[in-house]
């Protein structure tokens, strides 16, 4: 028993060294590879590690800031973060307290305020407290860029403003707005 115990414990460090120089390797502009340090919207001292079949966050030292306890993670952004818990969304805080409830199908970062949810396979948006500000109605969306966002009604796209209402009429077959995010 101690012997696997000592196994793993050896692995978990090995891992966090590696995840550690990778990680500085990139952030210091010496890869060939840009898409860590691009990603730099995204708070980096709180970096999503998979430890067996759970994932938690190291900071940039490779110290687990958060526990690995969660099934799936997304990137802190504007101080919280999307996690599984069971099999819904909900999202924590930086000291990986559960602040929005665990009641989503799929969930999104907080952009502007507000984030993309799914519920019912139907996407709405909801704002730090939880609170649905606009009701789940679309078959697709996006992030809010300078208070738009896009979404699909019927096939098409069309742009609603922070109160749900459609301010630039679906019209369009397909859009690039994601990685105007990034």
């Amino acid at each position: 028993m101690k012997k696997k115990a000592l196994i793993l414990g050896l692995s978990l460090v090995i891992v966090l060294i590696i995840c550690a120089g990778v990680l500085y390797y990139f952030l210091n502009g010496n890869g060939n590879n840009k898409s860590i340090s691009k990603k730099s919207k995204f708070d980096l001292n709180f970096i999503p590690v998979q430890i067996g079949n759970k994932w938690g966050y190291i900071d940039k030292t490779g110290k687990i800031v958060i526990n690995p306890q969660f099934k799936n993670e997304g990137y802190f952004k504007d101080g919280l973060a999307p996690v599984v818990i069971g099999n819904k969304w909900g999202y924590i805080d930086k000291t990986g307290k559960i602040v929005i409830n665990p009641q989503f199908n799929s969930a999104g970062y907080f952009k502007e305020g507000l984030s993309r949810v799914e519920i019912g396979n139907k996407w709405g948006y909801i704002d730090k407290t939880g609170k649905i500000v606009i009701n789940p109605q679309f078959k697709n969306e996006g992030y809010f860029i300078s208070g738009l966002a896009p979404v699909v009604i019927g096939n098409k796209w069309g742009f609603i403003d922070k109160t749900g209402k459609i301010v630039i009429n679906p019209q369009f077959n397909s859009i690039k707005w994601q990685r105007l995010i990034y």
